[in-house]
This record gives structure tokens, sequence and C-alpha cells, in this order.
């Protein structure tokens, strides 16, 4: 016997056991005869107790049911409880009653003592258990905040179950708020669902609320921005639910509240995921992620990690974002078999030798360097890394071929103005003719992803923190914007898609002025734009364009299975000569600015560059 027995709790809850058991075992006599019958047979009774409770508490201990607390008591200790019942019944009628012909006891008799004794044993642990919760419900929720929940769905449930279950956070829920009317006046585990969500400053006001929580991640943008305005226009604190992309890797609980950001109200839209598809295309596979630390690479990692892959290779050549995302994997996915490598996709004798040990079947490339201004410093480094480190990495893969071969791509590689799309544009070329009958290349091309590292967002909080100015390049510059979950799921289904030389584009909506981002982001902070923090106009940077494009003129676009997902229809992309690489090498090993834009230019003559310091 275990410890856990021997515990003075244990001693508790057995005696009381004993003594219902007890009393059940004569009540069954007092059912079915009568008193007079119970009280002039009393001694012959008695010798039948001892049978019955020995094996109905030896299958109670078999059952675990004493292993848990009483005041937790849930749908699996019944459930136990049936079981344990049930086994003692059969095994006392089998191996006692029928050899004795029912002297000590009479069929009828135990029959009824079976189902009480389900009753009064799970009477007296369901007692417990509502005594222990109203015990907490009004001795200890005076000193909790008072919260209310708005959204009375799925997500709300799991907020309050989470509540429910553990008794040391500090809240108490009030309520519900929901706009379906048919909840309005129901009850979510005996908490109800108040009102309607237009009245959260009154409900909030009656019931004495020191905190929301917008449990709505199903909500689109524009009813998302709704619920929002009107909880803020309440004065109470509010926290939110990550929207459904944010979450699919993720519980739902009290933990993933957070505070709401600016990417909520600018990128809310949920993505339908063919699930069975992306299932059946990533389950059991060895999946290799480049770029696995950086914005994109990492959530396509948390991503591929729900579907069960037989090895994740996360690759990298910076160490430290790296080991976070190892981290990150290990702990909240225990069953993941994940490797973290730390490499450099130019370095193709480290690739072979990768390649070699694991065998990945499917490559997402996410590895580049994106910074357009810093890329126009150095454009060598963004044609060695980005269109070399490429063309090394689809070679190995080539080699050893990889079944599906995926390349994140960018809108800046069309009619490229930067190094940087001119050496995405590059690496595009690499992987489009690279398709042969045992391995399928394609490119997955969109815009800036909400809240990467080096974005406008991210620079705008932290110019707002120091009160200002928030920097613009021009008042008419215009950007493309997509969440980095929604991005990287949209990449999967698009990976499932892939046919062999392939270019799917990304349905990124509608462009988005940044000047007018800016003036909603000192908004969403409590100031005013030009009153309290300026917005000061700076100039287009080397490399940069007013708006993107998703397309070129030539390429016609065609819709997917997926409505977010379109597809490129033209001629067979133009081949990359030995010569080309030979020239880009060269101009590339010698660092020479000029030249090598020149030897881009009479590749891609859609290119369109300048030198920086020329006017």
């Amino acid at each position: 016997m275990s410890r856990k027995y021997l515990k003075r709790n244990f001693w508790i809850l057995f005696s009381i056991d004993i003594v219902s058991l007890s009393i059940v075992f004569f009540s069954s006599y007092w059912v079915r005869m009568d008193l007079s019958y119970l009280l002039k047979n009393f001694t012959t009774i008695v010798w039948g107790l001892p049978l019955v409770l020995f094996f109905k508490l030896v299958f109670l201990f078999k059952f675990d049911l004493y292993s848990g607390m009483w005041r937790y008591t849930g749908i699996k200790d019944f459930i136990n409880l049936i079981k344990a019942t049930t086994a003692s019944f059969c095994f006392v009628l089998v191996v006692a009653y029928l050899p004795l012909n029912f002297i000590l006891v009479s069929r009828s008799v135990s029959i009824i003592d079976f189902v009480l004794g389900i009753m009064v044993l799970g009477g007296v642990r369901v007692s417990a258990r509502i005594y222990f919760d109203y015990m907490n419900g009004t001795s200890e929720d005076s000193g909790k905040k008072r919260l209310l929940i708005v959204g009375a769905g799925d997500a709300g449930e799991k907020i309050l179950r989470d509540i429910l279950k553990n008794k040391g956070l500090s809240y108490f829920v009030a309520g519900f708020l929901d706009d379906d009317k048919k909840k309005i006046g129901h009850k979510i585990h005996g908490v109800p669902v108040l009102d309607c969500i237009a009245r959260v400053k009154k409900i909030a006001k009656e019931n004495m609320i020191d905190e929301l929580i917008l449990a709505t991640p199903s909500a689109d943008k524009k009813e998302f921005r709704r619920i929002v305005d009107i909880c803020k226009a309440s004065g109470v604190k509010y926290l939110i639910i990550p929207s459904l992309n944010e979450m699919m890797s993720k519980k739902v609980g009290l933990s993933s509240a957070r505070k709401l950001s600016y990417e909520d109200l600018l990128g809310r839209s949920s993505v339908k995921l063919d699930s069975q598809k992306v299932s059946h295309f990533l389950t059991n596979k060895v999946v290799l992620v480049t770029g696995a630390g950086g914005s994109i690479g990492s959530e396509l990692c948390r991503q591929i990690a729900v579907f069960k892959p037989k090895k994740l290779l996360l690759f990298d050549i910076a160490e430290s974002p790296l080991y976070h995302i190892d981290m990150e994997l290990t702990d909240n996915i225990p069953y993941l078999d994940v490797e973290p490598i730390v490499g450099d996709v130019k370095d193709k004798e480290h690739l072979l030798k990768i390649f070699a040990k694991y065998h990945p079947e499917i490559v997402f490339h996410a590895a580049a360097y994106k910074h357009v201004p810093m890329m126009e410093i150095q454009p060598w480094k963004a044609i060695e890394n980005n269109m070399m480190g490429t063309k090394s990495l689809v070679e190995v893969a080539e080699e050893f071929a990889v079944k599906n071969f995926i390349l994140i791509s960018t809108d800046k590689a069309v009619n490229p103005t930067s190094i940087m799309g001119a050496s995405k544009k590059l690496a595009e070329l690499v992987v489009l003719n690279k398709n042969n009958k045992e391995s399928k290349f394609s490119v997955v091309r969109f815009g800036n992803v909400l809240g990467s590292v080096g974005s406008v967002i991210p620079l705008f909080e932290k110019q707002i923190a120091k009160g200002g100015p928030l920097t613009v390049t021009h008042p008419d510059i215009v950007r493309y914007f997509m969440t980095i979950p929604e991005a990287s799921l949209l990449v999967l289904q698009a990976a499932e898609l892939n046919t062999g030389g392939d270019i799917f584009v990304l349905d990124m909506g509608k462009q988005i002025k940044i000047d007018k981002i800016a003036r909603e982001m000192i908004r969403f902070f409590g100031f005013e734009p030009d009153k309290d923090i300026e917005v000061k106009y700076i100039g287009l940077r080397p490399g940069e364009k007013l708006y993107e494009e998703l397309n070129a003129k030539f390429e016609n676009l065609e819709v997917t299975s997926h409505p977010k997902i379109n597809v490129v229809k033209t001629s067979k992309p133009r081949p990359l000569q030995g010569k080309d690489f030979s020239e880009l090498k060269t101009a590339t090993a010698e660092q020479n600015d000029l030249k090598l834009r020149q030897v881009v230019k009479k590749i891609l003559p859609e290119y369109n560059f300048k030198i920086i310091g020329e006017k």
C-alpha cells in the first residue's frame, strides 16, 4: 500500500465509506422486507456484512477511489465508482453467494444493496464537492477579483473551467455576456449568462466587476473591434484571448489571456484550414525548417508540431532564437521529436551531412536576410545568403530526393527596387527551375507580417514609449499586412497544394497606409497624433517603394481550392545559366556594389536600382 493511503484524509474517507456501506447493507433489508424482519434476524444478517464490506472496499481500492480528493470529485471518479461496485457485486455473486445458495443474503437484497451503494457513495462524494465549492465561493471570493467573461462560447467555458479547477487563482467569475439571445438567462457550470455585450458597462457596475476577459477568438476584425470599443468605453480593465490562429498550438485557458495589442485590431482574421489534408501531408514526416528561430520560421514550427511530424528539424544560424524555439516546443509539446541544428544554408558540406543523417521529406525554407535598407548597404550579403544559400539548399534537397520543398518569398520580389527583393526573385527562379518527378519545388509569396522583428509596428511601439516622434517614410506609403499565425497556416495549406513549379500568392486583403497605422497606434495608447506625439515624415529609404505588388503584370493569378491562396499561371520560368551564377559569384566575392547590381539587372531586367548616394 502506498504512502498516500496512510495519510489522515484517507482514514477519514475510508471510515466514512465503511459506515455508509454498512448503512446501505442494512437499509437494503429494510427496503426489501421491513423493519421488524431486520430486527428479528439482525444476528444472522450481521454475518453477511463483513463479506460484503471486504469485497466492496477491495474493489474501491482497486479502482483508485481513495487516491484523489473528494473536493475535486469528477465524472471519472463516478465512472470508477460504478466500475468498482459492479465488479464487487459480480465477484461476491459468483464467489460467495452462488456457492452458498444465498444463505447469508437474498438475491433481491443484493441487487438493492448494489443500487443503493452507488447512490450513497456517489452522494457522499458529491456532497463533499458541493461543500468545498460553496465554502470557496463564500469565504474566499471576497478577496478575489470579480471577473466578467465576454463571450459564452467554448473559449469562455474553458476559461471558467480553468478558474473553477484552480482555487488558488485570484478570480471569481460573476457572469458571462454574449450576443446570442438564446444563451442569456442560462448558466454555464452554475455561472449565469447575464446580458448582451453592448450592456457591459451597466452589468460591470451592477456586479462590481474588477476585470473583463474577452473570450471571442473566432470574431472577425470588424466584430472584434466593436467588442473592444464597447469594453474600452466601460472603463473596466480587460484582457483578451488570442485569435484561433494564434492559439492553434496552445490550449485555451486563463493563462492564454493577455493585454490587447494593436496587431489584434489590425489583423484578426481567422484562417480555415483543411486540417485533414494538412495532417496527411505532415503527420509522421521528417520536416526541416530553415530560419526556424525567425518570426515566420518559429511560427511554422509551432503549427507543424500540432500535426505530429515524425521529426522536426530546426535549422538556424542564430543560436539564441534557435534555443528559444527549441525550449518552447520541448516544454509545450513533450511528445514532439525535435532537433535543433545550428547551421548556415550557404554551407553545402554541412547540409549534405544533415540530409544524409535525417533524410528530411519536407523542407520549408524561411531563412533569409529581409531588412531592405541594411541589404542596400551590403548588397553582396543579400545575394550570397538569399540566392546562393537557396541554391545550395535546393541542390542538396534534389540530391536526396526531398518530396516537397517550399520557399518562403516576399512581395518585394515583384518588380524589385531593392537588392533584397531582387535576391528573393533570384531565389524563386532557382527553386522553380529544379522540379522533377521525385521532388516538388514551389514558392509561397506574401507581404509584411505583423509584429515580426524589424517591422513597423514594434518600431512604432518603441517610439511611442519614448514620447515620439513616429517616423513614417512617406505620407502615401502603403503595405500589405497579415498576422504571423495566419501567414504560417496558409503556407502549410499551400505546401499541401504543391504540384511542383507553383508560385502561391496569399490573399493579403487591401494595402494599408503606414501613416494611418501610425496615427491609430498613437490613439490606441491614449494620445493624440501631432498634439501629444508627432508623426514625422523622413523620406523613402534606399530600395523602398511607395507600394508593393504581389504579382507582376505577366503573372496571371488563378484561385485554388482555398479562398485565401492563389496560384500564378505563367509560362515556364526563365532558366538561370551557369554563366549567371559565375558572374554573381564573382561580383559577390569582389563586393563590388555597382558591378553586382549590373549583373543582377542583366538577369532580371525588371530590377530598378539606385546606388546609395546617387541622386
